[in-house]
């Protein structure tokens, strides 16, 4: 996970930014879909379910304070279409694309006038990823794959600090599917 968060007093001319604070831990997943088959082509639409368990914390300097923070998100619901070429009987190459969305929680702490923010909500984003599939059973495939969420920015004001936060988070994993 990936986040840009700026901090800045609601009247200040010079926010603090802290580009590229990373993030780790995992992913529990669920989906399920359906696939059709044209020759080679492989088009499929399938709905996701996540339970995420990453955190990210940061820390930063603005002006003669120090701001601390954590974000988390917590759970997602993915919408996907998946295109594939089957390159041969067991394995296919496939990209997709869809839609999601994130409930989060991120709370910011400040040592000026002990500014203590934290709000939870939803966040959208747009899903792109690709991967490879290879059937090891005539009911079992696995599939590696790698997709990548920008999501939408999130800006709030409390007692005249503003925090701003625009998450991305890239997933690389390995599933076992059930094929029937």
């Amino acid at each position: 996970m990936q986040n840009a968060v700026s901090f800045d007093l609601a009247d200040a001319s010079n926010p603090v930014s802290l580009d590229g604070i990373g993030g780790h831990g995992g992913v529990a997943d669920a989906f399920a879909g359906y696939q059709w088959s044209i020759e080679s082509l492989r088009v499929s639409l399938e709905l996701d379910l996540a339970l995420v368990a990453i955190e990210t914390t940061l820390s930063g300097d603005f002006i003669a304070y120090r701001a601390n923070g954590l974000v988390r998100p917590e759970r997602t619901v993915t919408a996907t279409a998946r295109a594939g070429w089957q390159l041969n009987e067991r394995s296919q190459l496939f990209v997709l694309g869809g839609y999601a969305t994130t409930g989060y929680v991120a709370r910011i702490t400040v040592n000026y006038e002990s500014i203590e923010a934290s709000t939870s909500g939803e966040v959208q984003s747009i899903v792109v990823g690709f991967g490879l599939q290879t059937a090891v059973s005539d009911e079992w495939a696995l599939r590696c794959s790698f997709t990548h969420q920008e999501f939408e920015e999130f800006s709030e004001i409390e007692d005249g600090f503003r925090w701003t936060l625009e998450p991305s988070i890239s997933v690389t994993s390995l599933a076992l599917v059930r094929m029937f």
